[in-house]
This record gives structure tokens, sequence and C-alpha cells, in this order.
């Protein structure tokens, strides 16, 4: 990713920052299916990062939870950190999970839940993962893969406007880094999340909103004609309704590894 790209992602979750809870349902059904993982594997008063903390649902999880955590949270949005210092008891760091400003060695555990999709290089990202880790510290994340808004891409393609939606990596992809990285015990279970929307601008309206405005191809092809835009609503509704609502599909995979 280039230093361009990084700029707009800071702006992106910069301007989202706001209104992010609002919007970010998606976001909370998979930190709570990881924080519950997290529940039942790492003791009270463990050392946690998270990284990509957004607006601190880690923090507001371990609290009401009383697991009494020691937790850095880490995000490349200064706005999102700013937020997320309001919770007690956790460190606040505003830096890029490719390069992390920690010691080696220091922590018990790192927990990431949608952020990883967005960063330039994972295998970056799990490289500094092990190196921070003690020795039988261990990761759990949550990211998005490949066929993510495959209904929006392929109604995009139908009105001649193919490649709109930005590509996710593979499962495959994801256990190679993490292997490379130095992790064993490798764990990747993959869950479709099928969400529900009134129409297409409401769809693309809370892919904006949430900050990931990177992965809709606009900034570089303009916006879409409101002709074209009536079309991808017929396409879309024609082959994707359910019970009057446009479904789009989100596939997460929950990753865990311990480091060797």
């Amino acid at each position: 990713m280039s230093s361009v790209e990084k700029n707009r992602l800071k702006h992106d979750f910069n301007r989202a920052a706001g209104h992010y809870d609002e919007h970010a349902l998606l976001q909370k059904n998979v930190a709570h299916n990881l924080f519950s993982m997290a529940l039942e594997r790492w003791p009270n008063g463990a050392h946690v990062l998270d990284a990509g903390a957004g607006t601190g649902f880690f923090s507001r999880f371990s609290k009401l939870n009383n697991k009494g955590f020691h937790i850095i949270a880490l995000d490349i949005a200064w706005r999102m950190c700013e937020l997320s210092s309001h919770e007690p008891h956790t460190m606040v760091v505003n830096a890029d999970m490719e390069m992390l400003p920690l010691q080696s060695a220091s922590l018990d555990f790192i927990f990431s839940s949608l952020a990883l999709q967005w960063v330039g290089s994972s295998a970056a990202v799990f490289k500094e993962c092990h190196r921070v880790l003690k020795g039988d510290g261990e990761i759990l994340f949550a990211t998005i893969v490949e066929g993510t808004l495959a209904e929006l891409e392929e109604s995009f393609a139908a009105i001649g406007e193919p490649h709109r939606v930005g590509s996710f990596t593979t499962e495959e992809a994801l256990q190679q880094d993490i292997s490379q990285a130095g992790f064993t015990n490798i764990s990747i279970s993959l869950q479709p999340i099928v969400l529900h929307y009134p129409d297409v601008l409401s769809l693309l309206h809370s892919i904006k909103q949430i900050g990931a405005a990177s992965k809709l191809e606009d900034r570089n092809r303009g916006m879409l004609k409101r002709s074209s835009l009536r079309q991808l609503e017929n396409i879309y509704k024609s082959k994707f309704m359910e019970e009057d609502r446009l479904k789009a599909t989100w596939n997460i995979v929950y990753i865990n590894a311990k480091k060797s």
C-alpha cells in the first residue's frame, strides 16, 4: 500500500469515527463472536493488544465481563484513538499495525477484529505480531476474505461496471502469511454473514460510513450516474431480494494461532 493510499485510509476512518458505532452492525456482530473466543481462552489480567481497535469495542467488552485485561488499543486513525481513550484501563496508541511501536516479547495475546483487510501487507502484520508476543502467546483475528459483497460486484458487472468492489485476500494466502511469520497450531474458519438493506443506496452508504470507501472504486472512476444507479438497483433487486430487502454477504474468517 502506497503512502497516498494509507493516508486515504486514515482519512476515511477519521471521517467515519463520529458515526462509526451507529453503522457498524457487522463489526459489532463479529467482535462479539471473537470476544467470546477470547473469554474462553484468555485468563484474567492478561496483557492484550487490540490491533485496529476502532472506537474501543474490545475494551468495553472486557470491562463488562470483568476480565481485567491490560489493553493496548492501537489504531491508525487518530480520531478512533481519541474515542478509545475514554475507556478505563486502556492505553491508546495511534500507529500502524504493520509497524508496531511495541517492545518485543511484551504481550500475552493479540486481538484484532475486522481491521486486517484494510492493511497493505498482512504478512508484515503477522511478523510484527509474532515479534511482540511472548513465547506462549497467541493471536485471535477476524477478517474479511474473497467472495465478500459478491452480490454487489455481480450487479455492477451486469450494468457494465465490473471491478467496482475492491478485492479481498484468500484463506490460503492468510494461512501462508501466518505460517511464514512463525506461528503454529493455525486454525482458520469461515463464517458467511448475510446482512439486508432496503436499497442499494443504503448498502453503499453503510459501506462508506464504516470507513470502507477504499473498497468501492469510485475515487479513480467517478461516481455513478443516476441512470446507472437505477440500473444497479433494478439488477440487484431482480437477483438478490430476500423478504423485500437486498442481501449482501460478508465472508468472515476467524483465525487462531500460537507463537512457536
